[in-house]
Protein backbone atom coordinates (compact mmCIF):
# COMPACT_ATOMS: atom_id res chain seq x y z
CA UNK A 1 0.00 0.00 0.00
CA UNK A 2 1.00 3.21 -1.25
CA UNK A 3 1.66 5.94 2.21
CA UNK A 4 0.10 9.36 2.24
CA UNK A 5 3.96 10.69 2.05
CA UNK A 6 4.34 9.17 -1.04
CA UNK A 7 0.85 10.56 -2.51
CA UNK A 8 1.98 13.78 -1.48
CA UNK A 9 5.38 13.67 -2.88
CA UNK A 10 4.21 12.38 -6.41
CA UNK A 11 1.25 14.98 -6.27
CA UNK A 12 4.27 18.07 -5.75
CA UNK A 13 6.25 16.45 -8.57
CA UNK A 14 3.38 16.59 -10.68
CA UNK A 15 2.61 20.29 -9.93
CA UNK A 16 6.03 21.50 -10.44
CA UNK A 17 5.84 19.73 -13.62
CA UNK A 18 2.83 21.56 -14.76
CA UNK A 19 3.82 24.67 -13.13
CA UNK A 20 7.73 24.76 -14.78
CA UNK A 21 6.02 23.91 -18.53
CA UNK A 22 8.22 20.66 -19.02
CA UNK A 23 4.77 18.64 -19.01
CA UNK A 24 1.58 20.41 -20.63
CA UNK A 25 -2.14 18.62 -19.80
CA UNK A 26 -2.53 18.55 -24.18
CA UNK A 27 1.10 17.10 -24.45
CA UNK A 28 2.37 20.37 -26.33
CA UNK A 29 5.37 20.44 -24.79
CA UNK A 30 6.85 23.63 -23.92
CA UNK A 31 6.30 25.45 -27.24
CA UNK A 32 3.41 27.85 -27.95
CA UNK A 33 1.25 28.96 -30.88
CA UNK A 34 2.15 32.32 -31.38
CA UNK A 35 -0.87 34.90 -31.92
CA UNK A 36 0.45 37.09 -34.06
CA UNK A 37 3.24 36.30 -36.99
CA UNK A 38 4.31 38.55 -39.74
CA UNK A 39 3.11 39.01 -43.15
CA UNK A 40 5.06 36.97 -45.74
CA UNK A 41 7.77 40.11 -47.27
CA UNK A 42 7.00 38.63 -50.55
CA UNK A 43 3.52 39.71 -50.89
CA UNK A 44 4.17 43.43 -49.99
CA UNK A 45 5.43 45.77 -52.57
CA UNK A 46 5.70 49.47 -52.67
CA UNK A 47 6.66 51.30 -55.97
CA UNK A 48 7.39 54.75 -54.71
CA UNK A 49 9.38 53.20 -51.93
CA UNK A 50 10.62 49.90 -51.85
CA UNK A 51 12.55 50.07 -49.13
CA UNK A 52 10.05 50.96 -46.43
CA UNK A 53 9.21 46.97 -46.68
CA UNK A 54 12.58 45.54 -47.69
CA UNK A 55 12.27 44.47 -43.99
CA UNK A 56 15.96 46.05 -43.21
CA UNK A 57 15.47 48.45 -40.38
CA UNK A 58 18.78 50.30 -41.71
CA UNK A 59 17.33 51.47 -45.12
CA UNK A 60 15.50 54.70 -45.81
CA UNK A 61 12.59 55.80 -47.74
CA UNK A 62 11.35 59.32 -47.65
CA UNK A 63 7.85 60.07 -48.34
CA UNK A 64 7.27 62.05 -51.03
CA UNK A 65 4.65 63.32 -53.33
CA UNK A 66 4.51 61.40 -56.10
CA UNK A 67 3.20 64.36 -58.00
CA UNK A 68 5.33 67.65 -57.06
CA UNK A 69 4.92 71.37 -57.93
CA UNK A 70 7.00 73.54 -58.55
CA UNK A 71 4.20 76.35 -57.96
CA UNK A 72 3.02 75.35 -55.24
CA UNK A 73 3.51 72.72 -52.32
CA UNK A 74 1.40 69.01 -53.12
CA UNK A 75 -0.69 69.07 -49.36
CA UNK A 76 0.55 66.31 -47.70
CA UNK A 77 3.22 63.90 -49.19
CA UNK A 78 1.98 59.75 -48.83
CA UNK A 79 2.71 56.70 -50.39
CA UNK A 80 1.09 53.94 -50.72
CA UNK A 81 2.06 49.58 -50.07
CA UNK A 82 0.15 46.96 -52.07
CA UNK A 83 -0.30 43.15 -51.40
CA UNK A 84 0.08 40.57 -54.21
CA UNK A 85 -3.46 39.29 -53.03
CA UNK A 86 -5.67 40.34 -49.76
CA UNK A 87 -4.25 40.14 -46.62
CA UNK A 88 -5.71 40.29 -42.80
CA UNK A 89 -3.46 42.90 -41.03
CA UNK A 90 -4.42 42.61 -37.55
CA UNK A 91 -1.67 45.46 -36.94
CA UNK A 92 1.39 47.20 -38.45
CA UNK A 93 4.63 48.75 -36.75
CA UNK A 94 6.39 51.90 -38.45
CA UNK A 95 9.78 52.28 -37.74
CA UNK A 96 10.59 56.13 -38.20
CA UNK A 97 13.35 58.52 -38.65
CA UNK A 98 11.81 61.59 -38.40
CA UNK A 99 8.80 62.74 -35.85
CA UNK A 100 5.75 62.23 -37.81
CA UNK A 101 3.00 64.35 -35.50
CA UNK A 102 0.18 63.44 -38.02
CA UNK A 103 0.30 59.82 -39.99
CA UNK A 104 -2.88 58.88 -41.40
CA UNK A 105 -3.44 55.62 -42.61
CA UNK A 106 -6.43 54.86 -45.22
CA UNK A 107 -6.81 50.59 -46.51
CA UNK A 108 -8.60 49.33 -49.63
CA UNK A 109 -9.73 46.11 -50.57
CA UNK A 110 -10.55 46.24 -54.21
CA UNK A 111 -9.64 43.95 -57.18
CA UNK A 112 -8.09 46.85 -59.49
CA UNK A 113 -5.20 48.11 -57.58
CA UNK A 114 -4.51 50.41 -60.81
CA UNK A 115 -8.21 51.83 -60.49
CA UNK A 116 -7.90 56.16 -60.31
CA UNK A 117 -11.04 56.20 -58.11
CA UNK A 118 -9.89 53.66 -55.01
CA UNK A 119 -12.17 53.48 -51.93
CA UNK A 120 -9.87 54.64 -49.48
CA UNK A 121 -11.39 53.91 -45.87
CA UNK A 122 -9.15 55.89 -42.81
CA UNK A 123 -8.54 53.93 -39.97
CA UNK A 124 -9.16 55.83 -36.58
CA UNK A 125 -7.72 59.56 -36.44
CA UNK A 126 -4.11 60.59 -36.87
CA UNK A 127 -1.08 58.84 -35.05
CA UNK A 128 1.57 60.40 -33.15
CA UNK A 129 5.02 58.78 -34.37
CA UNK A 130 7.75 59.91 -32.04
CA UNK A 131 11.45 60.39 -33.77
CA UNK A 132 13.20 57.32 -33.95
CA UNK A 133 10.77 55.02 -32.57
CA UNK A 134 8.86 52.05 -33.36
CA UNK A 135 4.82 52.57 -33.01
CA UNK A 136 2.42 49.58 -33.38
CA UNK A 137 -1.25 50.76 -35.24
CA UNK A 138 -4.19 48.63 -35.29
CA UNK A 139 -5.67 48.06 -38.30
CA UNK A 140 -7.38 44.79 -37.68
CA UNK A 141 -9.13 44.74 -41.55
CA UNK A 142 -8.56 42.55 -44.30
CA UNK A 143 -6.83 44.65 -47.45
CA UNK A 144 -4.84 44.93 -50.23
CA UNK A 145 -3.78 48.48 -50.19
CA UNK A 146 -2.78 50.60 -47.80
CA UNK A 147 -2.18 54.79 -47.81
CA UNK A 148 0.32 56.57 -45.26
CA UNK A 149 -0.11 59.94 -45.03
CA UNK A 150 2.04 62.69 -43.10
CA UNK A 151 3.19 66.11 -42.90
CA UNK A 152 6.18 67.85 -44.25
CA UNK A 153 8.64 68.59 -42.10
CA UNK A 154 10.69 71.94 -42.53
CA UNK A 155 13.77 72.16 -43.51
CA UNK A 156 16.31 74.57 -40.84
CA UNK A 157 18.24 75.72 -44.16
CA UNK A 158 16.99 78.68 -45.91
CA UNK A 159 18.32 80.84 -48.73
CA UNK A 160 18.01 84.50 -49.89
CA UNK A 161 16.84 85.68 -53.34
CA UNK A 162 17.63 89.18 -54.41
CA UNK A 163 14.95 90.36 -57.23
CA UNK A 164 16.08 92.21 -60.13
CA UNK A 165 13.11 94.26 -59.68
CA UNK A 166 13.61 95.59 -56.47
CA UNK A 167 16.41 95.50 -53.76
CA UNK A 168 13.44 92.96 -51.64
CA UNK A 169 15.09 89.63 -49.98
CA UNK A 170 12.91 86.68 -50.11
CA UNK A 171 14.01 83.91 -47.42
CA UNK A 172 12.56 80.82 -48.59
CA UNK A 173 11.76 77.79 -46.71
CA UNK A 174 11.82 74.21 -47.95
CA UNK A 175 9.80 71.65 -46.76
CA UNK A 176 11.03 67.56 -47.18
CA UNK A 177 8.85 64.47 -46.58
CA UNK A 178 9.60 62.32 -43.58
CA UNK A 179 12.31 59.46 -43.65
CA UNK A 180 10.70 56.30 -42.38
CA UNK A 181 12.93 53.50 -41.66
CA UNK A 182 10.41 50.21 -42.75
CA UNK A 183 6.57 48.81 -42.12
CA UNK A 184 5.95 45.63 -40.69
CA UNK A 185 2.45 44.03 -41.00
CA UNK A 186 1.41 41.65 -39.11
CA UNK A 187 -1.61 39.22 -39.04
CA UNK A 188 -2.30 36.38 -36.84
CA UNK A 189 -3.47 32.43 -36.42
CA UNK A 190 -7.12 33.13 -35.95
CA UNK A 191 -7.04 34.06 -39.53
CA UNK A 192 -5.10 31.81 -40.90
CA UNK A 193 -2.55 33.69 -40.84
CA UNK A 194 -3.31 34.97 -44.65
Amino acid sequence: MISKFAVVTILLLLISFFSSGCIKPNGGGSTTIKDNIEVDPSLIYCDDNPKIVDGDLKTLSQITSPTPSETKTPDHPFTIIKFRKPVYVAFIEVYTKDRLPKLNISVANISNTESNAIPWRGIGSSCYVEKEQKKRIVIRSKINMMKLTANWIKDNSSRKVINRDSSRITITTYVIGPEIYEIKFYTNQANGGK
